[in-house]
C-alpha cells in the first residue's frame, strides 16, 4: 500500500513539472536553467517584395535576440537601429545589398546593443555611416562605408569591437574611435581617398590593435590644411604590419599620445612619415620601413620625450 501510494505521490509530481515547463516562456525558462537556449530564426527582407519583410528596419523590429536578418540585393532607402536586442545581419552581396540614408540627419545604421554580427553591406549617403555608441562586443565584417558626411565608422564609448576587412572611403573620416573606446580591432581594412583621415583615434580611446589595414590617399581636401592619414591622439595601441602610403598629410601623427607601439609598418609618399608632439611620450617605434616621404620620415617635437626608436628603414 504505501508503495503504491509512492508511486501516485511521483506520477502526479511529474505532471504537474510538465505543466510548469509549459507555461514557463522561453527566456524565463533558458534564465532558470530548466530549459535550454533555442536557435534563432533567419528572417528575409527584400525591397522588391516577396519575402518576409521589404524593409530592413520591420525586420529587425520583428526580430528577438539570436535571429539572422537576411537582406537581398536592393536600396534600401533607411536609417536604421539595433537597440535591446542582439541579431546577425548580413548582406547577400556586398556591393548590391546598400543601405542609403539619402543624406537624411542620423546614421545609416546606428547600433546600441552588444554582439551584434554585421556583414555583406554597403552604407552610403549618411551623416555617419556605422556609428556604435556604448556598444560593445560587435563584429562589422566584409562591408563598405562611402560618400558619407562626417563618419564612415564611427565608435564613442565602445569597446572590444572588431571591424575587419571592410572598405572606408570617400568619407569624411574613414574610422574614428572616441571617447574612451578601448580595446578594439580594426583589422584589413581599405580606409581611402577620405577628405580629412582614414584613421582616427582620440578621447582617451586606449589599448586598441590596429593591423595589416591599407591606410593610403588621404587629406583629400589637400594643403594649407595637414591632415595626416592616421591620427593618433590615446595611449597603449598597437599599430602594426600597416600600409600608410601615398596621403597628402603625414603618415602617422601623434599629439599626446603615449606608450604606443608601432612596428613593422611600411610609411611611403607622405608628406611626413611619423611625427610626435603636444607630450607624445615613451613611445617604441621599431622596424618601420620610411620611404620616398616629402620632408622627414620621424619628426619629434621638443616636448615629447623618451621615445624609443630603433632598427627602422629610412629610404
Amino acid at each position: 500500500m504505501n508503495i503504491e501510494k509512492r508511486l501516485i505521490s511521483i506520477w502526479i509530481g511529474l505532471i504537474l513539472f510538465g505543466s510548469l515547463m509549459v507555461a514557463i516562456d522561453i527566456p524565463l525558462g533558458e534564465k532558470l536553467g530548466l530549459i535550454g537556449a533555442v536557435e534563432g530564426t533567419t528572417i528575409t527582407v527584400d525591397d522588391s517584395g516577396g519575402r518576409d519583410h521589404t524593409t530592413i528596419q520591420s525586420a529587425i523590429d520583428a526580430a528577438i535576440t539570436g535571429d539572422t536578418i537576411y537582406v537581398y540585393s536592393g536600396i534600401y532607402l533607411e536609417n536604421i537601429v539595433i537597440s535591446g536586442k542582439t541579431i546577425n545581419l548580413t548582406g547577400e552581396d556586398r556591393d548590391t545589398t546598400i543601405i542609403d540614408s539619402n543624406w537624411l540627419f542620423g546614421s545609416g545604421l546606428k547600433i546600441v546593443s552588444d554582439n551584434n554580427n554585421i556583414s555583406g553591406i554597403t552604407v552610403k549617403n549618411g551623416n555617419y555611416g556605422i556609428e556604435m555608441n556604448s556598444s560593445c562586443f560587435n563584429t562589422i565584417t566584409n562591408s563598405k562605408i562611402i560618400e558619407t558626411k562626417n563618419w564612415g565608422i564611427y565608435l564613442v564609448d565602445s569597446c572590444n569591437n572588431s571591424i575587419h576587412e571592410c572598405i572606408c572611403t570617400y568619407d569624411r573620416i574613414g574610422i574614428e574611435l572616441d571617447n574612451n573606446s578601448n580595446n578594439n580591432s580594426i583589422k584589413s581594412n581599405i580606409l581611402e581617398s577620405n577628405d580629412y583621415h582614414g584613421l582616427r583615434i582620440k578621447g582617451g580611446s586606449v589599448n586598441n590593435d590596429i593591423l595589416g589595414n591599407l591606410i593610403q590617399a588621404n587629406n583629400q581636401v589637400g594643403f594649407p590644411k595637414n591632415f595626416p592619414g592616421f591620427w593618433l591622439e590615446g595611449d597603449n595601441n598597437n599599430i602594426t604590419k600597416n600600409n600608410i602610403i601615398n596621403n597628402l598629410g603625414t603618415s602617422i601623427c601623434m599629439n599626446d599620445a603615449s606608450n604606443n607601439s608601432i612596428f613593422y609598418n611600411n610609411l611611403t609618399n607622405n608628406a611626413v612619415g611619423i611625427e610626435l608632439k603636444e607630450d607624445s611620450n615613451d613611445n617604441n617605434i621599431f622596424e618601420n620601413t620610411f620611404q620616398e616621404n616629402d620632408y622627414y620620415g620621424i619628426w619629434l617635437h621638443f616636448d615629447s620625450n623618451g621615445n624609443k626608436i630603433l632598427n627602422n628603414n629610412f629610404s
